[in-house]
This record gives structure tokens, C-alpha cells and sequence, in this order.
């Protein structure tokens, strides 16, 4: 569980009138606070370029619903992808089994 604060800071990487990111934008500001984990990246979140929720839910209650918003790079609709490995390996263990979803652009 991360603070109030934590969880207003990934706000601004969420567009929360956009339908598209309406599960992400749920889970990360308005899930209840006791039922997920926020990881952030930079870990200090003050400024977070990225983030991963891992939110417990009616859905399956043994796999947490993992919603996130990579760290972009510097290429417009790039991703900084050693700030991506980084995150992706603070928020996930072999052993969690996990239901993810996001944007599109990150299947690859």
C-alpha cells in the first residue's frame, strides 16, 4: 500500500477522462487503498516516470489485477527501456502469478 500522496502523483501519467485508460486510472487512484501495492519508478516517487498496481480483486482472488504505465523515453511514444526492465523487476516475482493489463503499445 502506498500513501495518498503516492497515489496523486501517478495521476498525472494517466489520462482520466480517456476511456482507454479508465481500468488503469480505477485501480492506481480509487481502489481501495488496503488491497493494492503501488510500485513506482524512480522508487523515491516523487516525480514517478512509471508504475506498476498490483490490485487484489474480485476477479481472481489468488492473481492480483496488475495495471501500469511504463517509464517513456526520450523518442516521442518511446519507452525508456532500462527504466522499464527495472520497474517490471521490482514489481514481479516468479512466484506471482498476475492478470495484466495495458495500453496496447506494450504487447510487443
Amino acid at each position: 500500500m502506498r500513501t495518498p500522496s503516492d497515489r496523486n502523483a501517478v495521476r498525472r501519467l494517466l489520462s482520466t477522462d480517456d476511456p482507454a485508460d479508465a481500468i488503469a486510472s480505477y485501480y492506481a487512484l480509487h481502489h481501495d487503498a488496503e488491497r493494492v501495492d503501488l510500485i513506482l519508478y524512480p522508487p523515491d516517487g516523487k516525480q514517478p516516470r512509471g508504475y506498476v498496481n498490483l490490485a487484489r480483486t474480485g476477479i481472481d482472488l489468488f492473481r492480483p489485477l496488475a495495471t501500469m504505465r511504463l517509464p517513456q523515453g526520450t523518442d516521442p511514444g518511446g519507452l525508456d527501456l532500462n527504466g522499464s526492465v527495472k520497474l517490471l523487476e521490482r514489481a514481479f516475482s516468479a512466484e506471482l502469478p498476475v492478470i495484466i493489463t495495458g495500453p496496447d503499445q506494450y504487447a510487443p
